[in-house]
């Protein structure tokens, strides 16, 4: 399970490049991509929702991201976060949990 240190307050931005296990890219045209980050696994509100843009659909490329405005709100301590794709067909799976160690900002 990865971790991340990530400042709260500051910009969460990710791009993505969605591989399958030979590390080919997944074509995600027609997908539907969503990613949340919850403080625990069953909170039923998560803390943020992620926008997600697809940038290169047959490459399997995106982006997420959570805005200042959200990520100011974040409790310190810890978070997690996946991204969960479901294609044409209505077949959804999951990436491994990240962790993220959210830290308190000093400028603000």
């Amino acid at each position: 399970m990865a971790t991340i240190d990530f400042k709260r307050g500051d910009s969460l931005y990710y791009t993505v490049l969605y591989k399958d296990a030979d590390g080919l890219p997944i074509d995600v045209t027609g997908y539907t991509i969503e990613c949340m980050i919850r403080y625990q696994y069953d909170d039923v509100t998560p803390a943020a929702t992620a926008a997600v843009v697809i940038t290169d659909a047959t490459n399997g490329t995106f982006t997420i991201e959570v805005l200042p405005a959200v990520t100011a709100l974040f409790t310190v301590g810890w978070a997690r976060l996946d991204i969960q794709y479901t294609d044409g067909s209505s077949r959804i799976k999951s990436t491994d949990t990240v962790n993220i160690n959210i830290i308190g900002d000093i400028t603000r």
